[in-house]
């Protein structure tokens, strides 16, 4: 199963975490990196099976849109994508969007996943949300969820369908 979440700012990271934990409780290892923003605007990376994190988005780093971006920490998630891909049945990608395309090695990591024989949750800006349902990744992709007109609850319930369809029956 590969599931890709797009929609607005709010919500696509707490859908995928919600899902992620439905797999957990279901029996399935979770591994990859999980993106979060901080009060003050931040973006932090974090391994998902380690909880390591750092900051990808601060004061000092190279420009990119509205943020001075740190790729050191980058290599962090990429290195969290890569440990999943070889030791977990499910591949968490939050999130991919204008900062993360920008790495050459970000933009193999994610291809890996999606090429593997693991599961994958990723979460997309809206922005790119058209590169996923059309082209070479259409073929790769089981079903793109835009939250932005169905709200978290609503994609959640649709996510646990799909997990029932998907998850329930094959093993990785």
């Amino acid at each position: 199963m590969k599931i890709v979440i797009s929609g607005p700012r709010n919500g696509r990271t707490s859908l995928c975490l919600r899902l992620a934990d439905h797999c957990i409780r279901k029996g399935l290892v979770v591994g990859g990196m999980v993106s979060k923003e901080s009060s003050d605007s931040d973006l932090e990376i974090s391994d998902f099976q380690t909880g390591k994190s750092g900051l990808f988005a601060r004061k000092n780093g190279e420009k990119i849109e509205d943020y001075l971006v740190d790729f050191e920490c980058l290599e962090m998630g990429i290195s969290a994508i890569e440990n999943a891909i070889a030791e977990c049945d499910v591949v968490l990608i939050d999130g991919i969007g204008p900062l993360e395309v920008h790495s050459k090695e970000f933009r193999q990591a994610y291809r890996s996943a999606f090429d593997s024989n693991r599961h994958v949750i990723a979460t997309i800006d809206e922005k790119f949300m058209h590169v996923f349902s059309s082209g070479e990744w259409k073929r790769r992709v089981d079903n793109c969820i835009d939250i932005s007109n169905s709200g978290v609850q609503k994609g959640y319930e649709l996510v646990l369908l799909m997990y029932d369809r998907y998850l329930k029956t094959e093993r990785v």
